[in-house]
Order: structure tokens, then sequence, then C-alpha cells
């Protein structure tokens, strides 16, 4: 099987985009091998899809929703000519039902773009008592809840673990445990998407830094704009809150261009 790619590095949240159209049905497989060190390798996958009335939809590999592969969706449709620089616009994304706004705002050079996304709120926030000595936040967002340790909380291994057997994240298309040390400003992201029955240590995450800013928004009422560091660079996140309850975040980040060309699956 030949497939026709773009690979993208939003913070070395290494991701590709297929162009070609494949059976719903084949999309985790085919990730898998995608995904793999010895063939295109990066840490998701997502396809690109048409919808009715000239919308595009992004499909990830396992239905999960993933704000920096939308970021790189943006990207490519404006690098396709399909939608215009500077200028916000709607895109499809799986995971939730409705659609989310993007722009890119401009070219930093010939493959690289600064991108943002308006994220989707929280269905809910709350915290969780994993083990009698910690005590964790999350945020659920449609698609993927997220949970956010103490970077030095202890075993990270064993904290998965315990988040992994949770109702929370039993419930969800897909988990990411975002470990922060909140002196430094510095997330280690953990992703896992049941579909393909993977987990990552990502460079960046983009859901997870919004549930960072949506945590310290509504616990601390932090909601400048933040510089979250991560293993692959900086995402910056806002969050606004209207009345007590979040109204808005958006993440923006830059978003290069890797690699364009053909795949061939055996």
């Amino acid at each position: 099987m030949e497939l026709k790619f773009v690979k993208y590095n939003p913070a070395k949240n290494m991701t590709i985009l297929v162009e070609d159209r494949v059976a719903p049905t084949d999309y985790a497989a085919l990730a898998n091998k995608l995904m793999a060190e010895h063939h295109v390798a990066a840490e998701q996958v997502g396809y690109i899809e048409t919808a009715a009335d000239n919308q595009y939809k992004l499909a990830m590999m396992g239905g999960e929703f993933c704000g920096n592969a939308s970021r790189c969706m943006a990207v490519y449709l404006v690098e396709s000519g399909l939608r215009p620089l500077g200028q916000w616009f709607a895109i499809l994304v799986s995971g939730i039902d409705h659609p989310v706004s993007c722009i890119v705002e401009r070219q930093i050079d010939q493959t690289t773009y600064w991108a943002a996304i308006e994220m989707p709120l929280p269905v809910a926030v709350g915290s969780l008592q994993i083990s009698q000595s910690m005590r964790v936040d999350y945020v659920v967002f449609e698609g993927i809840t997220h949970f956010i340790v103490d970077a030095d909380g202890g075993e990270r291994a064993e904290i998965i673990d315990l988040i992994r057997q949770s109702k929370e994240a039993v419930d969800s298309l897909a988990f990411g445990v975002m470990f922060y040390d909140a002196e430094r400003q510095f997330m280690t992201p953990y992703v896992f998407v049941k579909q393909t029955n993977t987990g990552f240590w990502e460079s960046s995450c983009a859901s997870g830094t919004s549930a960072l800013a949506a945590v310290l928004a509504v616990d601390n009422a932090l909601t400048e704009l933040l510089k979250i560091d991560q293993p692959g660079g900086v995402l910056a996140v806002a969050a606004e809150v209207d009345d007590g309850k979040l109204s808005r975040i958006v993440l923006s980040g830059e978003v290069s261009l890797v690699a364009r060309g053909t795949a061939y699956i055996r």
C-alpha cells in the first residue's frame, strides 16, 4: 500500500498527516506501522478527511482529540491554499462534536509557521485521590482526559498505572498524565491512546497544556499568558474566566514542515 503523507513538528510532538483516503477501520493498524522508528516515525498520526460544505476534518488514529495535530492540520490547509493566512477558520476534529477555530498567523521561514487554536473547553475539572498519599487534578475534554501531577510526586510508572485504573481514565478514549514542575514551569507529558494501545512520553502536548491552564485558572485564578516549557519546546497558552467559569483557552506555538512524500506499507 502507498500512502501520501506530510510530517510536521509542533514543539517536537512529531505528527504525521495522511492525505490519502483510508478506511477508518484501518486507521489504528496503519498508524502503528507509520509511527514505528524503522518507518516514517512519529508520536501520532491523523487522517485528512473532507466533509460537506468544503469542510475539512482531522480524524486521529484512535478517535481522540489532539490540539497539536489540529494546529498541523491548520498549517496544512494554509500551505495547500485551502484556507487564508492570518484569518481564523474552523476545522472538524475527531473526539469532539463541534468545530474548532484555528489561525496560522505568519510564516517564520519557508517551512515554519506560528499557529494557534481555540481549544475546546473542558467538560469537567476536578480532583481524584489515586492513593492514600496522593491527590491529583484532572480535566475532562471530549475525547481525552488529562491528569495534572506534581513532577516530584513519586515513581512515575506507578502513578501512571494508578491513574490508568481510575474510572476517569477508563471512560475516556485517551488519557494523559502531565508531570508538572511549577517552579520551573516545565511539564513532561505522557499520553495513552486506547484504540492503538500505545503510550508515549510526548515531546509536547497541546491538550495537556490546556488542561494545566484550566486547572491554574480555576484553582488559582491564573489567567495571564503562560509559556510552558516541555521536552520538545515551549507552548504558549492563555485561559479566560468569566464569572468564575472558563470561557476560552487559546494555545499557540511554532509548527514546521519536516517531510512530505509517499509511505510504503507492507
